[in-house]
């Protein structure tokens, strides 16, 4: 009954990504409104969904044990992927890159949000900032260091601030601190602003689901062999954005 009950929840989730498949095979959406649809998802209302989420629950000290945890176990994963790279005798040297991360920005969020409900998406925002201060403060430097040289300190901190997610976290975070938030929403033109943002984030999960089903590209062959030929690949690690163009050997 349990496991019926979690399918019931994870269903509209599948079904959407149906949909977005059957779209794409009729064309009804171009391919470029898709692009589009991934930043109005990772601008304005998956931040919508993570400002609400954090502004309406009690932070605890253990969730910043929780942060580094994550931290620590992409850390691990990253040093695991260079001890396994000669073992596989992998050429490229972005594999130990390919062992961290998890995806959370077009995926996890709708999944986890769909079984879990919208005032339980905190949780799955602390384990993603975990891991997206990995990526920026430690992934990034090492990826800087084979493409361009080193990146300064500086823009490394002022690209993690500027990113949406993090911003919308850290000011639902102090929305929460300052007790703003009853005030808000007790006044009317306020608490109307705080509807239409409780609104947008409405859209985040039918939006990912339909943009990953439309972009799913499922073969018969890959399930048995992977493709020989040499193709180009692009690795989104989490809510970060960060892609990396590289050649499968």
């Amino acid at each position: 009954m349990v496991y019926v009950e979690a399918l019931s929840k994870v269903l509209p989730v599948i079904l959407l990504f149906l949909l977005g498949a059957f779209l794409n095979k009729l064309h009804f959406i171009r391919s470029e409104a898709i692009q589009e649809m991934k930043k109005l998802v990772l601008n304005v209302t998956l931040p919508a969904v993570l400002f609400l989420a954090f502004s309406r629950v009690s932070l605890e000290a253990c969730h910043l044990l929780i942060v580094g945890m994550v931290f620590s176990a992409c850390v691990v994963a990253l040093l695991a992927g260079r001890l396994i790279r000669p073992l596989v005798h992998i050429e490229s040297p972005y594999f130990p890159a390919l062992m961290t991360g998890f995806e959370a920005g077009m995926m996890g969020y709708a999944i986890f949000g769909a079984v879990y409900g919208a005032e339980s998406i905190f949780k799955f925002g602390i384990i993603d900032l975990g891991q997206v201060t990995f990526v920026f403060f430690g992934l990034v430097s090492v990826l800087e260091r084979y493409r361009a040289g080193t990146k300064r300190f500086s823009e490394t901190l002022r690209g993690f601030f500027a990113t949406p997610v993090i911003l919308s976290i850290l000011l639902g975070i102090l929305a929460n601190r300052t007790g703003v938030m009853p005030p808000l929403n007790a006044w009317p033109v306020s608490a109307a602003v705080l509807k239409t943002v409780e609104m947008v984030s409405g859209l985040t999960t039918p939006l990912i689901a339909l943009i990953i089903g439309y972009e799913m590209r499922l073969e018969k062959s890959g399930f048995l062999k992977p493709p020989s030929e040499h193709r180009p690949a692009t690795v989104v690690l989490g809510s970060s954005r960060l892609a990396l163009q590289r050649a499968l050997d």
